[in-house]
């Protein structure tokens, strides 16, 4: 008798470490946005806005931009449409934005 309880209380202690296992790895896998990508993201709108699409100058520092967060135009766009296809992400990444932008200073907004 004693074994079967030693043996039960084994098989309790596994699942409820594959239990532990199993919800450690669903929180690495919760949505994320690089901090940089957001940045990026809110410096290439304000050159937009201040200096236009067209504007060779707003070129250049659009460029400068992705290099200074380490992004190409091709990887920028990427991680953009990943975004984009995810309402988890899109939400959470609006809600970045949002929050970085109500904190800048008014002469930037």
């Amino acid at each position: 008798m004693t074994k079967k309880i030693k043996k039960t209380h084994r098989w309790r202690w596994l699942s409820l470490l594959c239990i532990c296992i199993y919800l450690l790895g669903c929180e690495s896998l919760s949505p994320t946005i690089s901090e940089e990508f957001v940045n990026a993201y809110i410096e290439l709108r304000i050159v937009s806005l201040e200096l236009g699409d067209v504007n060779p100058n707003a070129r250049i520092k659009r460029t400068e931009i992705l290099k200074k967060y380490n992004y190409t135009t091709e990887s920028f766009n990427q991680e953009s449409e990943r975004i984009k296809t995810d309402p988890k992400l899109w939400l959470l990444f609006q809600q970045k934005v949002v929050s970085i932008v109500d904190s800048l200073p008014e002469t930037r907004k």
